[in-house]
């Protein structure tokens, strides 16, 4: 809704912008819309995933015990 707002018409980004949501609900609605939507979805799912195993581990070296 939000890029429709700021008039985004690419479906590549609302594929990625599904996917880093972390939502597979989001990615699997966006997919019967269109294929190439559907697989930035899935490439943003797993970006989302290797950031977080990367950054999670360095924030808790850091958290104060």
């Amino acid at each position: 809704m939000i890029l429709r707002w700021f008039r985004v018409d690419d479906w590549r980004s609302h594929g990625l912008a599904a996917g880093v949501a972390g939502s597979g609900v989001a990615a699997s609605q966006i997919a019967p819309l269109s294929g190439i939507a559907a697989a930035f979805a899935a490439i943003g799912i797993g970006m989302n995933g290797i950031v977080t195993a990367c950054i999670v581990p360095l924030l808790a070296m850091l958290w104060p015990k």
